[in-house]
């Protein structure tokens, strides 16, 4: 059991995004990703998830052997960083962390103007005490 804990992958940290603008409302954790590398990738996704993936969880390996992961909801796209490739159960978990968010945030992701600083991020619990 220790040893499987020890070789799970770890998040890291987390930005969530705006689907509309594309500007990001929340970072958490240590999300230290060039967003040059992302930023385009995150459109790109955006915009071809739906006609060619049918939307969904997708994720990838990046620099130095970390994985991104887009998490696509409604209203928002969550990017989430891991020391290695995420389990099926961890991606599981991200896509109900999704749900939760806009669910819990379905006021101010409606509104013109977001106030990033109203936003509950059920997020920060999985930093801390999940995997």
């Amino acid at each position: 059991m220790l040893l499987r804990h020890r070789l799970a992958a770890q998040a890291v940290g987390f930005a969530i995004y705006d689907n509309q603008t594309g500007m990001p409302l929340k970072s958490l954790g240590n999300f230290k990703v060039d967003p040059a590398l992302f930023v385009p990738m995150l459109s790109a996704y955006q915009s071809a998830t739906t006609e060619i993936f049918g939307g969904g969880i997708r994720s990838t390996e990046i620099e130095t052997g970390r994985w991104l992961c887009f998490i696509p909801g409604k209203r928002t796209t969550t990017l989430a960083l891991f020391t290695t490739e995420p389990a099926a159960r961890q991606l599981k978990v991200l896509q109900d962390l999704q749900i939760i968010f806009e669910e819990a945030n379905a006021k101010h992701l409606t509104v013109s103007i977001i106030d990033t600083e109203a936003l509950v991020c059920p997020h920060e619990y999985y930093l801390k005490h999940l995997i």
